[in-house]
């Protein structure tokens, strides 16, 4: 389970409307706080080490999230199993052993914090694993009017026993930098300017980027006659949008849960929405099945929750369904500067330039003596993602 920052700040303001409530024009900020924590305890069918993460409502200026740290973790089933949690990173939890959840076990979580308080989880169970069918992209316009690519799962579940579901995705896209040349260039001396061209050391060519998913997605299967998902839409990314620049893959996880589950992810998704938020009419807290044993009274937000899940991965390419279009914008504007230090104005401007963030060799001419310049981004890939090739990686 990755953490995700913004569903903390989402979190924190339904946790500042459901405490103040407010119905006339306001300045975003925090009039009144509640020191809450946070849980997010999602664990699956699947063999690993499972991660817990706790952490603190923060007030909305503040720039960042506070883990709960110290804190004892674990998760205990009906045969007396302990699965114990070590903090890997603040506020993150690792069980120190990989394991899976069974279907035919209850699970409970329990958490006790540094101060000595004491949370318990309702007894979860596993519900019915469902499959992945079918994944796939079609070229299509968005209810806005856009244009691009919508990525869609089917799945069915011929037991009839999976009827919610939520999904999950990774996009993982190429970056390849525009004006990359297997040359750079080396500052010999700054005083006076002197210049070098020689080979690059390192890869900045091609990098690729992850981006974890931040939204809500949720459906089920109650008022159909089969539990099939048919052509539900997990993403749209539309046709200027960078990440379709160069080869794009997404990986979709299909998580099948419980009742309760659904419905404590469908009231976060109700009050994500602006108008609901800024209702005259603002709802209560979001009740999850985490409650404090110390303090009845208290505020405790978040689900443990247990799931079966399945996943699959599709790549593809924009002129697989662009053919005949020009391809997305490069993340930044490349404008190339041509500089000759032959004279001493030339190899300070040279410099000066390198120096403002334009230190990406893109050409050399050696018979005018004249150096390409771009910016940074333009020609090292490193800038916005990562030099090394994930594993499962196709071309």
């Amino acid at each position: 389970m990755a953490f995700r920052k913004p569903y903390m700040i989402f979190l924190y303001v339904i946790i500042n409307f459901c405490t103040i409530g407010c119905t006339e024009p306001f300045d975003i900020g925090t009039e009144t706080f509640e020191d809450i924590l946070v849980i997010e305890a999602v664990l699956t069918d699947e063999l690993k080490q499972h991660e817990i993460q706790l952490s603190r409502t923060f007030r909305l200026e503040e720039e960042s999230f506070f883990g709960e740290s110290n804190a004892d973790v674990r998760v205990i089933d009906n045969l007396q199993n302990e699965y114990v949690f070590e903090e890997a990173d603040m506020g993150k939890y690792v069980s120190v052993s990989p394991f899976m959840i069974q279907s035919d076990r209850n699970y409970q979580l329990t958490i006790r914090t540094e101060n000595g308080e004491t949370y318990v989880s309702e007894s979860v169970t596993l519900p019915q694993k469902t499959q992945i069918d079918d994944l796939y992209a079609e070229k299509t316009v968005n209810e806005s009017g856009d244009e691009g690519i919508a990525v869609f799962v089917d799945s069915f579940d011929a037991t009839g026993n999976a009827i919610f579901y939520r999904y999950e995705y990774e996009e993982t896209y190429q970056i390849i930098a525009p004006f990359w040349s297997e040359f750079e260039v080396e500052i010999l001396s700054r005083n006076p300017p002197s210049f070098s061209v020689v080979p690059r050391t390192t890869e900045e060519r091609i990098c690729y980027k992850t981006d974890l998913s931040n939204t809500i997605n949720i459906t089920n299967t109650v008022n159909l006659s089969e539990n099939r998902i048919t052509k539900f839409p997990v993403l749209f990314i539309d046709k200027n949008n960078t990440v379709l620049r160069n080869r794009y893959s997404i990986l979709v996880r299909q998580f099948i849960q419980s009742r309760k589950a659904q419905t404590f992810y469908e009231t976060l998704k109700e009050f994500s929405d602006p108008e609901s938020l800024f209702s005259q009419v603002q709802p209560g807290f979001i009740n999850g099945n985490i409650s404090s044993i110390s303090n009845d009274q208290e505020k405790v937000l978040g689900f443990f929750d247990v799931s079966s899940v399945s996943s699959r991965r599709i790549f593809f390419e924009f002129k697989d369904f662009f053919p005949n279009e020009t391809r997305p914008p490069f993340f930044i504007d490349c404008e190339v500067l041509d500089f000759s230090p032959s004279t001493p104005q030339g190899a300070s401007n040279l410099l000066n330039f390198i120096s403002i963030g334009y230190d990406n060799l893109s050409g050399y001419d050696s018979f005018t003596d004249t150096y390409f310049m771009t910016l940074t981004g333009c020609g090292d890939c490193n800038e916005f993602g990562s030099n090394v090739t994930p594993d499962f990686w196709e071309n």
